[in-house]
């Protein structure tokens, strides 16, 4: 079952159940098919056929261009309103688009749909399940973006697997803040509600939930570990209940937490609030979600286990594989790249990992970020980084092997009323219960974010860029 079927399931049997937030008044599933329907019409004037490259906001307008591309059975390729991966005419020339759609196109969609007079619905296509569905850029975190290639069988079986992990109903009311032009927002925000049939409005990060929160007044959220830092943040002003409720979110029953590590004390702060915090971990390839916790088998620093009928193992040199039906179909256009990643139906991540005798998965790290030191001994930089960012300046860190053989702490810092010799201190005080050939010999503060090319589209750092620029 594709995934926009269940928009027209929800339209049937629960037409005036609120839908989506229009940023001032919910429409309900009829009102959404019917919008849906119409705007899919204009698409397939446009585009009988082939792939849709988009640039939307994260927007209401997003869902329901999305929505609208599934509908006609069309493949998106989304990229968000930034700058892309790849040059915009290199991007239109490699997947061979044969539409690209902006948030101004879906705006004068959306009011035409809305004002005028809908047209009889035509037979839309019928895609094979095995067909593409959507192409997504990876996020570059150690190699050159590359685009994904997921089936439609493939993006609904990864978001009813996440759904098991992590159940939520038709009374779940989900903000979502996270990119919808990246896989996890595409599986475990848009996937997840379209098969639960709950309400969902969108907006993107901090400043997002901010402004929404205090609308909807959500009971699930996906953040990465940098959000969840600054919804803990706000609890230094007063209590930590009294700062959920000023932000919306006294209604939260399950926060998830991806895109990479959440440290062990804003884990242990969250729940203690009484929010079940569901860490995962997914790469594109995977469509994105391997594992995840539960609301009952979850604990910090480990990402749970594997979603139903994906299954994992570790290969001799402890790196974790996966095999299971939401892998992509392969890389566009690449077909070195794709056996490459891909033995023998088997996804070789490239993710250190150990899993637990309940099956509960840690993951330890990159196995290409491993430093070896000149006495043999083997270091993984995310042990070190971890540490480091439960301070409360610190924002990222990256741990680099410098020329000279030594290691150094380059760390991303908000502005801090303390002296850079105390900071200093307070780095060195962090990882003082480490071996002694584990910690940075120095230490390169930054205050204030890292250049845009120093950062993947998750926002994390690129220690291929960050290290040598910073480190030498």
């Amino acid at each position: 079952m594709r995934l926009i079927q269940h928009l027209h399931s929800h339209a049937q049997q629960r037409p005036n159940a609120a839908a989506l937030w229009l940023g001032d008044q919910w429409i309900n599933w009829s009102e959404l098919r019917s919008l849906t329907n119409e705007i899919t019409n204009r698409l397939l004037d446009l585009s009988p056929h082939g792939r849709v490259v988009t640039q939307f906001d994260n927007h209401f307008l997003a869902v329901i261009g999305t929505l609208a591309i599934q509908n006609a059975g069309l493949c998106e390729v989304p990229l968000g309103p930034g700058k892309p991966p790849k040059p915009l005419p290199t991007i239109l020339a490699q997947t061979g688009a044969t539409l690209h759609l902006t948030t101004v196109d879906m705006q004068r969609f959306f009011e035409r749909a809305r004002n005028g007079s809908a047209k009889p619905n035509r037979c839309f296509n019928e895609p094979s399940p095995a067909s593409e569905s959507l192409i997504l850029w990876t996020s570059g975190t150690s190699a050159s973006p590359r685009a994904v290639v997921l089936s439609w069988q493939a993006l609904a079986a990864n978001a009813a697997g996440k759904l098991s992990a992590a159940p939520q109903s038709e009374s779940d009311c989900r903000l979502t803040i996270l990119p919808l032009w990246h896989a996890y927002a595409r599986t475990c925000e848009l996937g997840t509600w379209l098969i639960s049939g709950g309400q969902l409005a969108v907006s993107l990060g901090w400043e997002g939930l901010r402004s929404e929160a205090l609308k909807i007044r959500p009971t699930l959220l996906n953040v990465v570990p940098s959000i969840a830092s600054r919804i803990l943040e706000k609890a230094s002003e007063n209590d930590l209940p009294t700062s959920i409720q000023q932000l919306g979110l006294e209604r939260l029953r399950m926060l998830g937490c991806g895109g990479a590590p959440l440290s062990r004390q804003d884990y242990s702060a969250l729940q203690e609030a009484g929010i079940t915090v569901i860490h995962g971990y997914g790469l594109t390839e995977a469509g994105p979600v391997v594992c995840s916790g539960t609301p009952s088998k979850g604990r910090p620093g480990t990402v749970g286990g594997p979603i139903p009928f994906t299954q994992i193992r570790l290969d001799p040199e402890g790196r974790l594989e996966v095999r299971g039906p939401g892998l992509m179909t392969g890389y566009l256009d690449d077909p070195a790249s794709t056996k490459a990643c891909m033995q023998q139906d088997w996804l070789q991540t490239g993710d250190l990992a150990s899993i637990a005798d309940d099956g509960i998965v840690t993951i330890l790290g990159r196995a290409d970020d491993t430093i070896v030191l000149a006495n043999g001994k083997k270091i993984q930089p995310t042990e070190i980084e971890s540490l480091v960012c439960q301070l409360a300046d610190v924002r990222h860190a990256v741990l680099w092997h410098d020329r000279k053989g030594d290691l150094v702490g380059i760390v991303e810092c908000q502005r801090s009323t303390r002296s850079p010799e105390t900071l200093q201190r307070t780095l060195d005080a962090s990882v003082a219960l480490l071996e002694k050939w584990k910690r940075p010999r120095r230490w390169v503060i930054r205050y204030g974010p890292f250049e845009t090319d120093e950062v993947t589209t998750k926002g994390t750092p690129r220690r291929q860029i960050v290290g040598p620029r910073y480190g030498e």
